[in-house]
């Protein structure tokens, strides 16, 4: 599916409602998702009666109910009693993604500016590096750690599906977070062991859910940082949407600490989305524009990338994926 901005700009009065309504629609979707509406409204009800669950005063929740109404979010005749359907469920399902994308939103209230000086716009806007946020934050990164791991589950889905890893004995996943991906490859190939690297706190984190699971014992959690030093001995890396959150001189620097750590022939797998090589609408090209608005990196083409790999000592021998969406670089270190 996708979403093309000419497609509102037939004509001006066209682009104008266009504009309006997505503002309005997003002011609307953060607030019913920070007020938790659609789990306080599990039945049909009053509309005071709704208030009073959700801790709001009747009028203005009148006016939101009309707009949900109006777009098909809600059952509601402006009267009676208020309803939930189908697609207040999907509001609900969607809740962490919605709260989420505050963060991106309120950098590109200043993305002139980042463009203007070659800043990040979440710099700008909360003073500091997004990842240093989300330490800070608790119920921030608490959200954007319930969206990874949806993106997680279908880079995944698609992974398994199409590619077949590398024979292994040991897999050494890099920024691994809490080894999802380690943990599939590794209960689909019995006999093998991993790696899970990341920073110290999340290191310890994977290594605490591990415990007393079947995979405890054949999986070592390791802390550390990939610019300096990435644990040797694995005959399999990994490295799942790392390289977008960083810009190409940090990402050379990443690949080149991976390939120091790796003996000639080992595999790396490289796990990104594929930006198309002509501007087309597709999900890689819209998160090219989130990574701009909350870090240094970008979505980048196979060719980017197979530059970047070989520019730090490897050598690109599959490519798995689709032009604009998911995709697998199998590199051999040289």
């Amino acid at each position: 599916m996708t979403f093309r901005l000419a497609d509102w700009l037939e004509d001006f009065e066209t682009g104008r409602r266009q504009v309006m309504h997505l503002t309005v629609t997003q002011a609307v979707l953060q607030a019913v998702t920070q007020l938790e509406l659609f789990h306080h409204l599990d039945m049909p009800m009053p509309v005071e009666a709704l208030a009073a669950r959700v801790g709001v005063r009747q009028q203005g929740l009148s006016r939101i109910l009309s707009f949900l109404a109006a777009e098909g979010v809600v059952e509601w005749d402006g009267t009676g009693d208020v309803a939930p359907n189908a697609k207040s469920v999907q509001v609900q399902a969607l809740a962490s993604t919605i709260s989420n994308y505050r963060m991106p939103a309120e950098a590109g209230l200043v993305l002139d500016q980042a463009l203007r000086d070659g800043s990040v716009a979440f710099d700008i806007a909360k003073g500091m590096p997004v990842f240093e946020y989300l330490r800070q934050d608790a119920e921030a990164a608490a959200i954007f750690a319930d969206v990874m791991r949806v993106t997680t589950r279908e880079v995944e889905s698609y992974l398994f599906a199409h590619y077949d890893f590398p024979a292994f004995t040991c897999a050494v996943d890099v920024g691994a977070n809490q080894g999802s991906l380690l943990r599939r490859l590794l209960n689909e190939n019995p006999g093998t062991s991993g790696v899970l690297f990341d920073l110290p706190a999340t290191a310890s984190s994977a290594g605490a859910s591990l415990a007393g699971t079947e995979l405890e014992d054949r999986i070592t959690c390791v802390g550390g940082s990939f610019f300096d030093e990435v644990p040797g001995g694995g005959d399999l890396y990994l490295l799942k949407q790392i390289l977008h959150d960083w810009s190409d001189e940090e990402g050379l620097q990443i690949l080149s600490t991976i390939r120091k750590a790796m003996a000639p022939g080992v595999p790396l797998v490289v796990i990104e989305r594929l930006m198309p090589d002509v501007p087309a609408p597709c999900e890689a090209v819209d998160v090219d524009i989130l990574m701009m608005l909350w870090t240094t990196g970008r979505e980048r083409t196979a060719a980017a990338y197979t530059g970047m790999l070989e520019q730090t000592g490897f050598e690109v021998r599959r490519i798995v994926g689709e032009t604009g969406g998911q995709g697998v670089l199998e590199a051999i270190a040289v």
